[in-house]
């Protein structure tokens, strides 16, 4: 069993340095500083108990540009490899990677992946077409295969959203894994592609609270039952959700 966690950019002064600057994003965004400690528990509490550091997956979403100019290096210093989903639409745009800046994380033995092309919002990826889903994942597979000269074999679903037609474009894509925003270490299989979940890093969590969800289960399963609960929520309010999601975070500043 391996646990994986999701983050997404990690700043070094300012959360404007890398990636997406929407009100939703801005709680994902994590001090260098934070993830350094977080990054520090987890290898000693893997040293200490003889645990390999491979039961812990690290996944990065958007494509920020800290993945190369802060996430990788502090990885590689404490012996971990990321595994870095990328909306390929942003590529070479201001806070994003470049082209070369991908190759190179590639070359330096972390995972590329997909993270669709465009990123929509869960309400536009809810009314997409099946052929426009499939192009938005076409098009980013396409590109990053281009770049890297193989072809990558997994991608993670913008916003957690997943829908039979997503996941049947994915396929056609010819990927064998799928990462979710679902709280779990279970892992399930769709037509063949691997399902595989996630526990979201936020701001604000301490090193402590970042390992708890590494070795504990308990933890673990207060995270699934409130990720269930914010699936329901999520069903109930339909295309409303992210209107509902952005009013309680403008609430909070």
């Amino acid at each position: 069993m391996s646990v994986v966690l999701m983050y997404h950019d990690v700043f070094t002064r300012d959360k404007k340095e890398s990636g997406f600057q929407a009100v939703g994003a801005v709680p994902y965004k994590i001090s260098v500083e934070d993830f350094e400690k977080q990054l520090i528990a987890i290898r000693d509490y893997c040293e200490y108990n003889r645990v390999s550091k491979e039961a812990v997956n690290l996944t990065f979403d958007d494509g920020g540009v800290s993945f190369y100019t802060v996430i990788s290096d502090i990885l590689e210093r404490y012996g971990f490899k990321g595994v870095f989903f990328i909306s390929t639409a942003y590529v070479g745009t201001d806070g994003f990677l470049s082209r070369e800046q991908i190759k190179i994380l590639a070359e330096r033995g972390h995972e590329i992946g997909a993270h669709s092309h465009t990123h929509p919002s869960l309400n536009d990826a809810s009314k997409m077409k099946e052929q426009e889903l499939l192009d938005e994942w076409v098009t980013s597979i396409k590109y990053l295969n281009e770049i890297l000269n193989y072809s990558i074999t997994s991608v993670s679903l913008p916003n957690g959203f997943c829908s039979k037609t997503t996941l049947k474009s994915i396929a056609e894509c010819g990927i064998k894994q799928v990462y979710t925003s679902t709280a779990t270490t279970k892992r399930k299989y769709w037509n063949g592609i691997e399902m595989i979940g996630r526990y979201a890093i936020q701001d604000g969590m301490s090193p402590e609270h970042v390992l708890s969800i590494v070795n504990n289960p308990i933890v673990r399963m207060k995270l699934r039952i409130k990720n269930s609960m914010l699936s329901i929520v999520k069903f109930i309010l339909g295309n409303c959700y992210s209107k509902f999601k952005k009013w309680l975070l403008l609430r909070r500043k």
